[in-house]
């Protein structure tokens, strides 16, 4: 009702009752003086309006005139503040009434006050829920509460769709289902709980939930609620697409380390030593893992990727990181953190870092790699013992010149410098985020085995 609406804002301005009664006392006295009129009607809307708009002292501001213009003017006898008994008597009911107005307007008040608080209470729920009450008057009446409107992209001043139109709005692969839902509540005056999409004026797809535990009628008339549901069903998807990719990272990661395993196996001579290479191994993966789990699997750049590969094994003081921020993807982390490992590990057998001297150096840098942009990393050792090229081939010079340049959709060089070991490695911006969209290539694999690396 317009007066719930005006009510609040009216009473913020106290003065105008007690304006209002002096105004409406004032009318009842010059009625009495120049018209052949006697009647007490404008004091009792004075106290009226005053105690409604203001409040009960205005109320009693507007009773005590009254009373003083009562006892002067209306009572025998008139014009005079002499008092008989009769004037006693008349002065009481007008005082008692005055006090029943009083009293009943301020509860009035404070139950309007209670009631808009509540409203105000239940719309800030409704709009923290994004619920919206609706209205359907059969046939083709369809009503939504302001809350309602928002979530569709109507402004208050739009007008709202008749059902018909409303109808067209329902997705074309939830329009059966809705439809039946609508036939059904005509038939059987039943809205059944449901689920659907609609395409609001501006575009947008939202989910509305329409549940009615329990119906509202008022004759032909039904009322509801319904629910913007899309960040619910967003996230549900989120959640679907998020479960679908751990599943083929597990699977992929159960891949590598099957690989990994029989790899190792065949270049192992001892049970030991399969055990101490396959735990290393497994242990390095866990670590990059670890990484992309903090970097909510978005990515990892590469100095906290080369630091947490190296730390087991090299302090800060022997290992020397460098480059510019740049974000590896997820495949690119666990091949380069496999990468670097292997010649950690190498390195700490053979080469710089089995000695007191040695120093590692890895940096990396935006490049070239001919005409296409690239990102150049290198390993370097100084310090250590002579370097010796090895005819063997083991799983490491396997990672280091074959899988992770693959995976890094690049191309590697193993150096063996009198000053130390230096791998060299060129890998596309395909694999950072941000950079371009990665070119389709086949999966890297390890040699001697059919199993796919991960990607």
């Amino acid at each position: 009702m317009w007066i719930e609406r005006t009510l609040p804002s009216l009473q913020q301005h106290q003065y105008l009752g007690f304006l209002l009664a002096a105004v409406f006392v004032a009318l009842a006295v010059a009625l009495r003086l120049y018209l052949p009129i006697s009647t007490l009607a404008p004091i009792y809307i004075a106290i009226l309006v005053a105690t409604f708009f203001s409040g009960w002292r205005a109320g009693a501001f507007s009773a005590a005139m009254g009373f003083l213009a009562n006892w002067y003017f209306f009572v025998d006898p008139a014009y005079s503040w002499s008092l008989n008994t009769w004037a006693i008597a008349n002065l009481a009911l007008y005082t008692l009434f005055c006090a029943l107005l009083v009293v009943s307007i301020s509860a009035l008040n404070e139950a309007l006050s209670r009631l808009d608080r509540q409203r105000k209470r239940l719309r800030l729920a409704m709009e923290v829920a994004k619920l919206g009450a609706w209205r359907w008057t059969p046939p083709d009446t369809l009503e939504w509460d302001s809350s309602a409107r928002a979530m569709l992209g109507l402004r208050p001043e739009d007008r709202f769709p008749t059902m018909e139109e409303f109808i067209s709005w329902v997705h074309p692969d939830d329009r059966g289902y809705f439809d039946e839902a609508v036939a059904r509540t005509r038939k059987d005056n039943i809205v059944p709980e449901q689920e659907y999409r609609v395409i609001t004026p501006d575009g947008q797809t939202r989910w509305l939930h329409v549940f009615t535990p329990r119906i509202i009628r008022e004759g032909k008339t039904t009322f509801g609620i319904g629910q913007d549901v899309t960040d619910r069903k967003e996230h549900e998807e989120r959640i679907k697409a998020l479960m679908a990719e751990v599943a083929h990272r597990v699977k992929n990661q159960y891949a590598v380390i099957l690989a990994l395993v029989r790899e190792t196996a065949k270049r192992t001579r001892t049970a030991k030593d399969f055990e101490q290479q396959v735990q290393s191994r497994i242990v390095a993966l866990a670590r990059s893992h670890d990484l992309l789990v903090h970097g909510e699997w978005i990515g990892v750049t590469i100095g906290d990727l080369v630091r947490t590969q190296l730390e087991p094994l090299c302090s800060s003081e022997r290992c020397e990181i460098r480059g510019p921020p740049v974000l590896l993807k997820p495949m690119a982390v666990q091949y380069l953190g496999m990468a670097i490992h292997e010649l950690a590990t190498n390195s700490a057998k053979y080469g710089a870092l089995s000695t007191t001297t040695g120093k590692i150096t890895v940096t990396w840098s935006h490049g070239r790699n001919g005409s296409e942009p690239a990102l150049l990393l290198t390993w370097g050792e100084s310090g250590g013992p002579p370097v010796r090229r090895s005819s063997r081939v083991g799983f490491g010079r396997q990672v280091l010149e074959k899988l992770a340049p693959a995976a890094l959709d690049g191309s590697s060089k193993l150096t063996f410098d009198a000053q130390g070991l230096v791998w060299t490695l060129t890998m596309s911006h395909s694999v950072l985020v941000g950079g371009r969209p990665v070119a389709p290539h086949a999966e890297p694999r390890l040699a001697g085995t059919d199993v796919p690396a991960a990607g």
